[in-house]
């Protein structure tokens, strides 16, 4: 709920990765989904970038491609809020959704990135 938090590529708290590759580049302006484990609501998230840096290949970023997507955050933020990504994710272990899975769902025109 604290949006997309920027940290530092030393950073010691958490999990840190031994390596980078594979990982994504989100660019500001793009919304990020982290939709794993969606049985439990307090793990998944959705964020708008407010710069540029380094995700998971585990989230998913998309974009609608010409500009401003602050409308399209707070249309999936609101889904988020009401735990829509978790229903649709089922009820079992570790459930998740994918690209195909978000860009199915009754949205204005996104691209995955």
């Amino acid at each position: 709920m604290n949006g997309v938090i920027k940290r530092i590529k030393d950073d010691s708290e958490g999990l840190q990765p031994e390596k980078f590759e594979g990982y994504q580049i989100l660019k500001e302006n793009e919304i990020v989904f982290k939709l794993i484990d969606l049985e439990n609501v307090k793990t998944s998230c959705v964020g708008l970038s407010s710069y540029t840096g380094l995700v998971s290949p585990a989230y998913i970023i998309i974009t609608n491609g010409k500009g401003d997507n602050r409308f399209f955050y707070y249309w999936v933020m609101f889904m988020y809020c009401n735990e829509v990504f978790n229903h649709i994710g089922g009820e079992w272990v570790r459930s998740a959704l994918n690209v195909k899975d978000v860009l199915s769902l009754p949205l204005l025109p996104l691209v995955i990135k």
